[in-house]
Formats: C-alpha cells, structure tokens, sequence
C-alpha cells in the first residue's frame, strides 16, 4: 500500500480499508474451506484469501490518482448510506474500484483468478473463468459489508448453494467474522494507522 498516496483524499479512511481487506480475506477463507474440495484450483483457500485481501487494491489507486472525484463519493455515501460505494464511484469518478482493481492486477501481472475476483466480485451474475473465487469473495465482502453497517443479519446469497454452501454453513461463517469484527479494527489500527 506504500505505493499509493491516500493522504491526498481526506474521506478514505485507512482503518476502514484494512478492517475491510482483513475481514474479506478471512470471510472467504472461511467459506472455501467449507468448498475446496469442489473446485479444481492448488491451493485453493490460499488463493481466495490473497483475491479477498486484495478485492479493493482499486480503491487505494483512485484515492491516490483521482482523490477529489474519490473523496467525493465517500462523502456521499456518509451523506446517503443507501449509496454502494461502486454506485458512488461511477457517479464520481466514472469508473468503480473494482474496474479499476481488475485493471491493476493485468498490470500487475497478477494471476488470473486474483485478477478474475477482484474485477467481478461485485458481479453476482458472472459465469466465466473462477467464478467460484469471484462469488466467494463477493459474499465475504457483503458480510464485511454489513458488519460495518452494524448489521446483525447476513447478506442472502443463494448462489453459494452452487457451491454446497447452506444458509446455516454462511450463517456461521457471518457469526465468526462478527465476533472477531473489533479485534480486526484494532489490528487494522494498529498496523496501518
């Protein structure tokens, strides 16, 4: 993340990111341990955790390249929590940090299914190469997502069925990640602040 200057964007908050990233990784990891065995990738949990971690590196690069439209996007959700930060983005900064993500990993050089999961995690309708990957962590990043909104009710994704997971095997996964939501924070604080 040295890489990028955030600074420049004063509504990305650092905290919150790395709150995010952390809990996203740890969610997926979670729910594909309750799948690997169903899908035809090495390492496999290793994989998604890394795709979870890295799900909004697009974000860290608008808030450097393009703070002004950034910021104000993440002030509009803060105005408007109805608002998805994708939905706040492409009215902003006419593009999302997942289109953006997808792009840094081709240049990166990242492998296709991180590149793959952090462009279409958003997408819940996408069926092309690692998709399962792309789900995984579009489901962990809702739960994340909810508990930042102080939700206690999971996100409902049907779609993991697809991949064997019942509504109680995500619920317990939603249950674990809410339990360890303040310890992740304090962690995000402590090492990224």
């Amino acid at each position: 993340s040295s890489s990028f200057d955030t600074r420049k964007c004063p509504g990305f908050k650092a905290n919150h990111f790395w709150t995010t990233s952390m809990l996203v990784s740890e969610g997926v990891g979670l729910l594909a341990s309750r799948v690997s065995s169903q899908v035809d990738c090495i390492d496999f949990e290793q994989t998604v955790q890394s795709a979870g971690l890295l799900h909004n590196i697009g974000l860290l690069w608008l808030a450097d390249n393009l703070p002004k439209e950034t910021d104000k996007a993440l002030q509009a959700i803060v105005a408007d929590p109805s608002l998805t930060i994708s939905e706040s983005l492409l009215q902003y900064a006419g593009t999302n940090y997942c289109e953006v993500g997808g792009w840094l990993g081709d240049q990166l050089r990242f492998p296709d299914v991180l590149t793959v999961s952090v462009k279409h995690h958003l997408d819940g309708d996408y069926q092309g190469p690692f998709w399962e990957a792309a789900l995984l962590v579009g489901s962990a990043a809702a739960m994340a997502a909810a508990l930042h909104n102080q939700s206690d009710e999971m996100p409902e994704n049907t779609r993991l069925e697809a991949l064997g997971l019942s509504h109680s095997e995500q619920e317990t996964v939603f249950k674990q990640l809410s339990r360890n939501y303040a310890k992740t924070q304090e962690l995000a604080k402590a090492m990224f602040a």
